[in-house]
């Protein structure tokens, strides 16, 4: 069985340049703050506001799911 490996062009996109999220020292908490919907109009979901699965690609797909479900309740379905 042949091994396969999937990647993306992440540190070449123009978009993102290999960028990732990152707190200044002593500013973690900085990160929940970004969480928080603006007027539960504007939701922020991604690995930067993963709490402990901060910088995880598993942060940003938990948080998506976080995001997603507070959406649904702001709109009242």
């Amino acid at each position: 069985m042949a091994l396969t490996l999937d990647v993306s062009g992440w540190a070449d996109d123009p978009n993102t340049l290999g960028a990732y999220a990152s707190a200044r020292p002593g500013r973690y908490e900085a990160r929940d703050l970004l969480a928080q919907p603006i007027a539960d109009k504007l939701f922020f979901a991604g690995e930067a506001v993963a709490g402990p699965y901060a910088a995880l690609c598993s942060g940003a797909y938990y948080s998506g799911q976080a995001q997603a479900k507070a959406v649904i309740k702001a709109l009242g379905s």
